[in-house]
């Protein structure tokens, strides 16, 4: 009897491995994802998307993805009949992408307040993380997800920030009968920079050093310009 569990273990990590295979490469890591950071600036999250392939609608069918992987129905919800029906799809005409984050507890950590990054679409320095929503193809590269505004409070100290991007992909298509489907594609999770099994030691962190009182700069430049006035009156003696 143990025998034929553990086959029927093997066979089902094989399968699982075997579907896992299927995905693309698709990654999203952070750019830096530990450093330094003075008290009173604005700490920018930036994030790093690789492909092993063309991903998106430009791509054409399966999209970049293992055709086998596409969602085969989707259940739509009629409010008119208060009923759930499933569809089949018979066609596959475009894929979304769709970039985003999630945030375990909050966005938001003591002392600072997440605000997002928007650009033109035509902006290419920086890039916007928000802008890959739309596009025909997976960009790659180098793009802002948004900046952490400091409120003074936090002086000194590692500050965890919990935010994790991610990208997802939904397929559109229709079914036989000429309704229009959308259906979510990719891992459960979704193409992320920190998978939710490794949260507790996948984080983006920044250590907070203290900035000088204006005061203590003040007085340091009256010592700066001291010395360099000796050294001047030294200089006339010799």
């Amino acid at each position: 009897m143990q025998h034929k569990t553990t086959g029927a273990l093997l066979a089902l990590t094989l399968a699982s491995s075997s579907a896992l295979a299927a995905w693309p490469n698709i990654t999203v890591s952070y750019l830096e994802q530990t450093g330094v950071a003075a008290a009173n600036t604005p700490i920018e999250m930036w994030v790093r998307v690789t492909a092993d392939r063309e991903i998106g609608t430009a791509a054409g069918f399966p999209f970049g993805f293992d055709a086998a992987d596409l969602p085969k129905t989707e259940t739509i919800y009629d409010f008119s009949t208060n009923t759930r029906k499933t569809y089949t799809f018979a066609s596959y005409t475009s894929l979304s992408i769709i970039p985003g984050w999630s945030c375990t507890p909050r966005c938001d950590p003591p002392g600072y307040t997440f605000q997002s990054f928007y650009a033109p679409s035509s902006s290419t320095d920086p890039r916007a993380f928000t802008n890959l929503a739309g596009s025909e193809r997976l960009l790659t590269g180098d793009f802002l997800v948004g900046s952490f505004i400091p409120d003074g409070s936090v002086t000194s100290g590692t500050v965890t920030f919990s935010l994790v991007p991610a990208l997802n992909f939904n397929v559109q298509g229709v079914a036989t009968d000429g309704t229009q489907l959308n259906a979510y594609l990719g891992p459960a999770n979704g193409f992320n920079a920190c998978p939710y099994d490794k949260r507790d030691t996948c984080s983006f962190t920044r250590t907070i050093t203290s900035v000088p009182e204006p005061s203590s700069l003040w007085l340091w430049g009256l010592g700066v310009i001291g010395v360099g006035a000796a050294r001047r009156v030294g200089g006339r003696r010799v």
